[in-house]
């Protein structure tokens, strides 16, 4: 009414949204006659995107319903001997995961995937089972170090080791077998289930808590005092488990995994305790224990030997080279990135994670092979962390006393720039990753780059493996082509 009142009429007003009225006297009253309605804008069009090729969608539908058809065709046949492994979720870096579990078990056992996130482990040796032995953990948000070895039961992702207890079938089969074989637990069991559950947390495998009328009813069938899932004196450790498929089909196991001092939860959990977390591009940490575990195990397949130091060489706030001293304690560990702001960030989580054991690299922009300048710092390769601004794009300065000329010895991990928030990723992630693999042919290579990167390496870099790890990235692992020295 205001606004009619200071309008003269028969004068035009715009009213958002509702469009242009013309104000006219009706009696006493004022009313508005339409003049120009509101039409709603066209939605702008969205940008330019790179058409996939369909070759490349036939090749990925082929590949998952390959993928499919083995897992029910390996869920149709179960053996009480052969122990079921169970992996941890990890959003898009679940077959990262799985590649380094096949990796750790390559000349050991068969590993066969049958459902998502569980692998049968096909193996006759008794002596392959875990270790039994328990090491408390520090607190956090300390961390220890040197945790790897080259045990097929040092898996990133791998969460339960199941010995089958029932063959899997319907609740009633199970509930049923489990009362036929009158199990006995005098020293204490617990009990917990494994359903279907999208994953979220890594570690949580893609499966969590949902059943009780099982639960009741099998804390009948089964003799024995029942603890907490918790309580560390547990005797045994009994698990439920749904497969999810045609026909849900259920198991009773008994989970026999514990870590004698590699423990891939512990680390996340410490790690994501760090001083500055707030990262969109950072690595997960299970992501970057299996990008370890790989790297270590490729090395020494490729070298026959075991690499003597490591560089990560786009650190970002730290997250390999916190996996890498997790993993190896007597490491010389180098660690860079062009941004100023993330090398402090990483310098200060590692320090937070691994007190008195990280120091500031002095580096200076010269090729490598030429002598320090007056009064400059070399870079020591002492057993510690060492974090510097570095443009990845030019040779890394390694100490030739820590690694070979040509990088023997020298294990490379890093994260590279990739995903639509970074402007230019692809022509970056190119230059660094040719720059690596033409400066140190003989050290292993194991990057997150672009998807681009990985289909256009020819004649620089050789593959040993390739794995996707998103939408636009891929795993690559390898070597820069040309013999070492």
């Amino acid at each position: 009414m205001k606004l009619m009142e200071s309008q003269p009429l028969q004068s035009v007003v715009r009213l958002e949204r509702l469009g242009e009225f013309r104000i006219c006297q009706a009696g006493k009253s004022f009313a508005l006659h339409c003049v120009v309605p509101w039409v709603p804008k066209a939605p702008s069009k969205p940008g330019k995107r790179q058409r996939v090729p369909a070759a490349v969608h036939e090749a990925t539908a082929l590949a998952s319903a390959t993928r499919k058809q083995a897992m029910k065709d390996a869920a149709s046949h179960f053996l009480l001997e052969e122990p079921l492994l169970l992996m941890c979720a990890c959003e898009r870096w679940e077959r990262v995961l799985a590649l380094d579990l096949r990796e750790a078990w390559r000349d050991a056992a068969e590993v066969e995937e049958i459902g998502q996130g569980l692998f049968r482990l096909c193996t006759s040796e008794p002596g392959a089972w875990p270790p039994q032995e328990t090491s408390p953990g520090p607190e956090p948000p300390l961390l220890r170090e040197g945790t790897f070895k080259h045990s097929v039961w040092h898996v990133a992702g791998l969460r339960r080791c199941l010995h089958l207890l029932t063959l899997p079938g319907s609740q009633r089969s199970l509930l049923s077998a489990t009362c036929q074989l009158k199990l006995e637990f005098p020293d204490g069991w617990s009990l917990e289930h494994e359903g279907p559950h999208p994953p979220r947390f890594e570690s949580l495998a893609p499966y969590t808590q949902s059943c009780g009328f099982m639960a009741a009813q099998l804390g009948r069938a089964i003799g024995g005092p029942v603890h907490e899932a918790t309580d560390s004196d547990v005797a045994a450790r009994l698990v439920t488990v749904q497969v999810v498929g045609r026909e849900d089909l259920f198991l009773l196991a008994r989970d026999s995994l514990s870590f004698d001092g590699f423990r891939p939860t512990e680390f996340g959990l410490a790690w994501r305790a760090r001083p500055f977390p707030d990262y969109s591009a950072a690595l997960e940490p299970l992501a970057a224990l299996a990008m370890l575990g790989l790297g270590l195990r490729v090395h020494r397949r490729l070298w026959s030997q075991d690499p003597v130091a490591f560089l990560d060489a786009t650190c970002g706030t730290g997250t390999l080279a916190a996996a890498a001293k997790y993993c190896k304690s007597d490491w010389p560990i180098y660690a860079g990135d062009v941004n100023p702001t993330l090398v402090r960030r990483a310098k200060c989580n590692l320090e937070a994670a691994f007190p008195s054991q990280t120091f500031e690299l002095e580096l200076e922009k010269e090729k490598a092979g030429k002598a320090a300048k007056p009064g400059q710092r070399p870079i020591q390769p002492v057993p510690g962390i060492g974090v510097g601004e570095w443009d990845a794009t030019e040779r890394w300065p390694v100490p030739a006393m820590a690694v070979g000329s040509s990088g023997q010895g020298l294990l490379v991990a890093s994260n590279l720039p990739w995903g639509k928030n970074l402007k230019c990723q692809v022509e970056a992630a190119t230059q660094i990753t040719r720059c690596l693999a033409r400066s140190f042919p003989g050290a292993t290579l194991c990057l997150v780059a672009p998807e681009e990167v990985a289909r256009n390496c020819e004649g620089w870099f050789r593959t040993v493996f390739t794995e996707p790890v998103g939408k636009k990235a891929a795993l690559m692992l390898g070597h820069g082509i040309g013999e070492p020295q």
